[in-house]
């Protein structure tokens, strides 16, 4: 499958002025496959009582691993993501089901994997994935959420939206069901400088105008996320705030 040297990857999280805990949770790692590199992304948001979301992002992001390491050899790559995913809701799904403590727990979950010319993506909830290149930001995935299906529909605005009672309501989330419908895709790398991978800490707090602009500008790469990360904080960072930035070698 050969060996991606094109890429690096940095990572940030905080759990934010105001939430006791993170329960955020992700990973970035790099599988080594016939003497080549593919690399794994994901951010998981979780959700719960008590340490409950805590858990349900972590068991995710391992899961995935998991299932990742143990399928990449065999399975096609636009396979592999969708097993491990599947994989990793069942895993918390079976956790929450196991303890009355984690009753009800779950996770968004948006992850992709870089193979040599394609990377995979694969999401439920509200997290995104943008693709950044040429000045312009892609938004790779759709939030699952009641208000994000209203303002689809057009029954919302986005002032509205931003204010609506019901704005953190999911209508999909990792480890609820046991039948779980994941969004899919295969991105090509033509034209895309950066991936941005966050949870809702992040782009509830800046536009994607407002990180449009710090992709084109802020230089090296490894400036964006604390450069991002700063300004969610200076505005209070109500929920935890992670992010995961996928960038070219040379990228300046």
């Amino acid at each position: 499958m050969g060996c991606i040297k094109l890429w690096q990857v940095f990572s940030e999280t905080n759990k934010g002025k105001v939430r006791q805990r993170n329960q955020d949770a992700l990973i970035g790692e790099k599988i080594i496959l016939f003497g080549g590199e593919v690399f794994l992304c994901a951010v998981a948001d979780g959700m719960g009582g008590h340490l409950a979301g805590d858990i349900a992002s972590r068991l995710a992001v391992e899961e995935l691993s998991r299932g990742v390491a143990d399928t990449i050899r065999v399975l096609e790559p636009a396979e592999v993501l969708p097993v491990a995913v599947s994989r990793a809701n069942g895993k918390v799904l079976k956790e929450s089901l196991a303890d009355v403590n984690y009753s009800g727990m779950g996770t968004t979950l948006t992850a992709a994997l870089f193979f040599p010319t394609v990377a995979y993506v694969c999401h439920v909830g509200d997290s995104r994935a943008y693709a950044f290149g040429k000045g312009r930001l892609k938004r790779l995935t759709d939030d699952h959420s009641y208000v994000e299906e209203l303002l689809r529909k057009g029954e919302l605005t986005p002032g509205d939206a931003a204010k609506h009672p019901q704005r953190n309501v999911l209508t999909r989330a990792l480890g609820v069901h046991a039948d779980l419908e994941v969004d899919c895709q295969k991105v090509d790398y033509d034209n895309i400088e950066l991936f941005l991978f966050c949870t809702d800490g992040l782009t509830k707090l800046l536009s994607e105008h407002e990180i449009a602009t710090i992709l084109e500008q802020v230089h090296p790469a490894e400036k964006v996320l604390p450069h991002l990360m700063e300004i969610a904080l200076d505005r209070g960072a109500p929920d935890n705030v992670t992010a995961l930035l996928v960038a070219r070698l040379g990228v300046q």
